[in-house]
């Protein structure tokens, strides 16, 4: 999955059964950009940006209870760590609910201040 972004979902015994990204929008491009996830339900819902991409429905996995560590920025396959990301986290957020369209696109504005070059903003005299 060069050049996109990931997830991987196991369930309580540990199995994989789902994988996806939201290829084939790109994130390589040197700029800062939000990605969401967030379950709604039986699906996994993807944004980039504040915007809507897709939706993953989550049909194999019936149990999320686990006391399985979460993985971020790498994926942990048969004891192995692999496919580390290769950038810059600015912030990392989890959430017990569900977060909707609107505060997403919410999140996504009043937050994107701190990463985007100010100056770009500015006119210099």
């Amino acid at each position: 999955m060069s050049n996109e972004v990931g997830f991987y979902l196991y369930d309580a015994d540990s199995v994989l059964n789902f994988a996806g990204s939201y290829s084939p929008i790109n994130i390589n491009d040197t700029y800062w950009h939000m990605v969401a996830f967030v379950r709604n339900g039986s699906n996994i819902l993807v944004y980039k940006d504040g915007i809507y991409i897709r939706t993953y429905p989550l049909t194999n996995i019936a149990n999320f209870s686990n006391t399985n560590d979460v993985n971020i920025g790498c994926r942990l396959n048969s004891g192995i760590y692999e496919q580390y990301f290769n950038g810059e986290f600015g912030e990392i957020l989890l959430y017990s609910t569900a977060y909707s369209d609107t505060q997403i696109l919410n999140y996504y504005t009043l937050s994107n201040y701190k990463y985007v070059d100010k100056l770009s903003h500015v006119d210099i005299f």
